[in-house]
């Protein structure tokens, strides 16, 4: 019967209602275009022909159909004597298919709507379409079988909010800094030309510590303090985009660098950004879901890439170890002693007015630059959220006020809340080493332990899966995105830059120890990077491996890193320092924050839904990742690496601790 609906006479101008009365504006002109089309007149013909045709693959599942969105929109029904002419208005209509048991879990919640694109006359809206809907399936007598759920009519017309306005405004700011400062900088090269002004460059003090000797000499006309040069000189020289960009094109790494890092940072990066794309396919954009399902519990591949959580937990791990291999030292010279103040502020500029920036940028403009078939009307799916919510970004309290993921204000930087968490915490993890080693390390430990203990009790609780399809609102809200549940990575970072630089930074190992420590790594990390155990089954197994997986993928990360700064990493040392990471990694945090804007600019533009295979997921990922890499590397120029050099300004110089 409801196949009856979709194939056979959802179509069929004919089986419409008949009214003995049309009173609204959208009726009379509902009727107009049946009367046009049964006639025959072509812009009638063009309206109905702009109509999805649901099918084929009905039995199979699909669900998603897009009509024409331009060819509707081009529609004019032509002016008549006692009436004026109206406009094609291209409309998804939602039906709730009422014979299916609702899916508790968010990607299968698809699988329970059908989306159908129609084209009406613009004189009708949205409550006319559900009614006009309504009413002609309970005619069909098929309202047992479907009702409508919702009805989004797609429009062009672009919405200039507050939002737009300010990302209108502070574009305009920042590319004025930029033009005055890559001015000054290129007037002041000129001038240090002549012998005498290039003698007196000489004498100038460079902004950082951590450029090296040849990327000091490049700069030595805009790198100078603000003391010498004065503050308005020195911020418009940090906007200067001839010296931010050779700084995030050099290839050089300070002494203190890690290179192996740069390369699992970005590929973290491109991890997250095709389990988001593989993601938004199976939520959103895509027509083949319940189709595409057997595969995706099947094939590795698409294990591995739905477990991009995991990545997350890379950059967890990673911020712990970089947090130690910064400040351990003088922490355990000074205890609380040590410069705090600075230590939080830096981590906070570091952060914020990048993140604040972005949420302008991509909340302003995202809507200006999307329109189609497939394209809710309200762009971003976070506007409302973001206009509510915006004051909980610079907190970062998101993940605790807000803990509905999806009514967040742009839901990935859930992460960043954590990871500030993390930060505000860490003093809990380095002080103890201040008094002994033994305190240190118990007090990393002890956090590992106290995470195991309340993952355990959570999913033994609530009877949890590790089913990457069987993930729900209420396991998003009390598991994943919290600091407390995710913190074992980050202490296993602290303790693991502890000892290695206990031992010099390199740890000697035998032959046997290094060949057990790769085999015990590669066995790790394609055990959880591969896993989804349970296959939506509960038990012991399967709670104690949810324990202790962000444990095993962090510890995997770490020996890598220890094995490659120690000369044991063969291939993978080589792989990972590879010298256009170095490049790629410095734009992975503006990257992360912009990934889903750009993700939804490449689909929401799209007339038809994709086909999910694991071809169309990879052409669509590697579009992502490189437009979302061209995006963050101008963003980089353009705001993070200014905004870095303006710290010494607004934070204050901290001297280094010897």
């Amino acid at each position: 019967m409801s196949l009856q609906l979709l194939v056979s006479t959802w179509n069929d101008v004919g089986t419409w209602p008949k009214r003995t009365q049309a009173s609204s504006s959208c009726e009379l002109d509902v009727e107009r275009a049946i009367i046009g089309y049964q006639s025959d007149e072509l812009w009638a013909l063009q309206l109905f022909d702009a109509w999805a045709t649901p099918g084929p693959s009905l039995l199979q599942g699909r669900s998603m159909f897009a009509g024409s969105y331009s060819q509707c929109k081009e529609t004019r029904a032509p002016d008549t004597a006692d009436r004026a002419g109206f406009k094609g208005n291209y409309c998804v209509v939602v039906l709730l298919n009422l014979t299916h048991p609702v899916p508790r879990t968010m990607i299968l919640m698809t699988t329970h709507l059908i989306n159908v694109g129609v084209c009406l006359p613009d004189t009708c809206t949205g409550e006319d379409i559900t009614r006009l809907f309504q009413e002609r399936i309970q005619s069909l007598i098929f309202s047992s079988i479907f009702a409508v759920a919702s009805v989004d009519c797609r429009s062009e017309e672009k919405e200039y909010d507050i939002f737009t306005k300010l990302a209108i405004a502070i574009s305009a700011v920042i590319l004025i800094l930029t033009a005055a400062g890559s001015t000054l900088d290129v007037c002041m090269v000129d001038c240090a030309s002549s012998p005498h002004q290039a003698q007196q460059n000489n004498k100038l003090t460079p902004v950082t510590h951590q450029e090296s000797n040849q990327t000091q000499k490049a700069n030595s006309i805009t790198a100078v303090s603000a003391k010498e040069n004065g503050v308005l000189i020195t911020f418009l020289l940090s906007f200067s985009a001839w010296t931010n960009g050779k700084r995030l094109l050099s290839t050089s790494q300070t002494r203190d660098n890690i290179a192996v890092i740069s390369g699992i940072r970005f590929l973290s990066m491109a991890w997250i950004v095709t389990g988001h794309t593989l993601s938004f396919l199976l939520m959103s954009f895509s027509d083949n879901v319940e189709q595409a399902l057997p595969d995706i519990y099947n094939w590795h591949a698409y294990r591995i890439i739905l477990n991009l959580h995991y990545a997350v937990d890379t950059f967890f791990t990673l911020s712990g170890f970089l947090v130690a291999h910064k400040w351990l030292k003088p922490v355990m010279e000074k205890g609380w002693a040590f410069n705090w103040r600075y230590f939080f502020l830096h981590r906070y500029w570091r952060l914020t007015p990048p993140l604040m920036i972005a949420v302008v940028l991509v909340q302003g403009y995202q809507g200006l630059l999307v329109s189609g078939a497939i394209a809710a009307t309200m762009q971003p799916s976070d506007k409302f959220s973001c206009q509510k919510n915006w004051w909980q970004l610079p907190l970062y309290v998101n993940n605790i006020v807000t803990t509905d993921i999806l009514q967040q204000c742009m839901g990935q930087t859930w992460s960043l809340a954590v990871d500030m968490q993390f930060y505000l915490l860490s003093p809990l993890m380095l002080i103890p080493f201040y008094y002994h080693r033994l305190a240190g390390v118990f007090s990393c430990l002890l956090f590992v332990v106290a995470q195991w203990t309340y993952v355990g009790w959570l999913y033994h609780h609530y009877q949890w899966t590790d089913d990457f399809l069987s993930i729900t609102t209420e396991w998003m809200a009390y598991y994943y995105i919290h600091c407390y549940t995710r913190v074992a990575p980050f202490a296993m970072g602290i303790l693991t830059a502890y000892i290695l630089s206990a031992k010099g930074g390199r740890v000697k190992m035998s032959r046997n120890q290094v060949i057990i420590g790769w085999t015990l790594a590669t066995v790790a990390v394609y055990t959880v990077a591969c896993s989804h155990p349970g296959h939506g089954t509960n038990s012991s197994l399967t709670t104690l491996y949810s324990v202790t997986e962000r444990s095993i993928w962090a510890a995997a990360v770490l020996w890598i890193i220890v094995a490659c700064v120690s000369g044991y990493g063969g291939p993978v040392n080589a792989i990972l320092s590879w010298t256009p990471f170095t490049v790629l990694s410095r734009i992975t945090y503006m990257g992360y924050l912009v990934h889903i804007c750009i993700m939804n600019v490449i689909f929401a533009n799209l007339e038809r839904y994709v086909y999910i295979n694991l071809w169309s997921t990879a052409a669509f990922a590697a579009a992502s990742l490189f437009y979302t890499c061209v995006v963050a590397g101008v963003l980089a120029v353009l705001v993070e690496f200014p905004l870095l050099s303006l710290e010494k300004i607004f934070v204050g110089q901290t001297k280094k601790v010897k």
